[in-house]
């Protein structure tokens, strides 16, 4: 074991105490109320009648867990909460071994990996009652995976997500259209038509749920939750995600801030692209205006709202952020397009893919939330710092 892989144990362990130390006794936070509720249901339940059924707008593996956790040593809060500091260590060892397994540079993967951790959500999600850790760890396990060239467990793993969040798909979505690209490119028929079979199967669990509750949630929680069960695309969560995308990679946009100005050609489309910040600014959901009384998406809009007021001040640093996420993406989109006419498809290409498609779908949800970004932060963290010339050529990615 190499020092540091050491380090990064270490940080995981006191990592884990830290937060239960701080957390494991607090009251219920947020909708870690009602999860708490569902959870319980489901331990006490007639089965398989509640997968019919339940007050909540998520698919039911992360309630099963918890609920077959319960049975064995109890549904009180702190014995659920040591099931989520369990999987949040789980989440750190496979986050640690998938981004080394594309940096092939423990230092840089180091450093990744700390970008992550150090993100306010990652240390409550880590202790309290939510859904995002388990699916978290679903998904890098699939993408790590998919590292070592094993589609069944890729696509296992592809499928427990989903079954925790049902936009866990985005990865489903990027990494078959990531196979159709290099086998394209490669004449991989065998390889494009095996992927393909695995990861429709991965699905069929969450295709049989939504026939049964003839939509994409159960009936209870859409009713509860959902104001409007139309299905529209919301501009304003677009480019809310985009402009906290670029706040929660700020540390390796300082780190590396002139290997960005290689791209200085981009910043006059980015600011003409930025624009549209004026037209479509960040703006919690209808959801979350009426039902919680809210007026920001999380807890870095609460901060900047609490630092320099609910004014003019406030919009002027989510544009530039809003410019910087634009200037990033353009970014992204050069390096993949020349990838693409090259034929030479890196892996690098899956991460832009699962973060082009997180900035498509998300805006469908109901919800506008910073803390979604979450789910793509590890792959965004590993996209960005494998940006630049000098790491691609001093620690090339894996060759899948």
């Amino acid at each position: 074991m190499s020092i540091y892989n050491k380090i990064w144990l270490v940080i995981s362990f006191i990592f884990i105490i830290a937060a239960a130390l701080s957390a494991i006794g607090h009251p219920s936070y947020g909708d870690e109320t009602h999860f708490v509720e569902t959870i319980r249901l489901f331990s006490s339940a007639s089965w398989p009648d509640i997968i019919k059924d339940y007050p909540e707008v998520t698919t039911p593996l992360v309630y099963i867990i918890y609920a077959a956790w319960g049975k064995l040593v109890g549904t009180g809060l702190i014995e659920l909460r040591i099931l989520s500091l369990i999987i949040s260590f789980l989440f750190l060892l496979v986050l640690y071994l998938y981004v080394i397994s594309y940096t092939k540079n423990e230092k840089l993967g180091l450093l990744l990996c700390a970008l992550v951790i150090i993100n306010p959500y990652i240390w409550g999600l880590s202790v309290f009652i939510f859904t995002d850790m388990l699916t978290l760890l679903f998904v890098l396990s699939a993408l790590y995976m998919f590292t070592r060239d094993k589609p069944g467990l890729t696509a296992f793993f592809l499928g427990m997500a989903v079954l925790c969040r049902q936009y866990a798909i985005i990865f489903t979505i990027a990494l078959w259209l990531y196979i159709s690209l290099r086998s394209y490119y490669s004449r991989e028929k065998r390889t494009f038509f095996k992927y393909t079979l695995y990861l429709f199967i991965s699905l069929i669990p969450l295709i049989v749920l939504t026939v049964i509750w003839k939509g994409l949630s159960p009936p209870s929680g859409t009713k509860k939750f959902i104001l409007d069960t139309g299905l529209f695309w919301n501009p304003h969560a677009l480019v809310t995600y985009i402009t906290f995308s670029a706040i929660y990679i700020l540390p390796l946009l300082l780190i590396f801030n002139t290997k960005f100005f290689a791209y200085k050609k981009l910043l006059i489309p980015a600011v003409i692209i930025s624009c549209l910040y004026f037209i479509f600014p960040v703006g919690v959901s209808k959801v979350t205006s009426i039902s919680n009384n809210l007026d920001t998406v999380g807890l870095i809009h609460k901060l900047l709202f609490s630092l320099a007021g609910r004014g003019v001040l406030s919009e002027i640093i989510l544009f530039v952020f809003f410019f910087a996420g634009i200037w990033i993406i353009l970014i992204f989109l050069k390096e993949d397009i020349h990838t693409i006419q090259s034929g030479r498809i890196s892996p690098v290409l899956l991460l832009s893919l699962c973060y082009y498609i997180f900035l498509m779908i998300m805006p469908f949800s109901y919800q506008v939330w910073e803390k979604y970004l979450i789910l793509i932060l590890p792959v965004l963290s590993l996209r960005t710092g494998l940006l630049f010339p000098y790491f691609l050529q001093k620690h090339a990615a894996p060759s899948l």
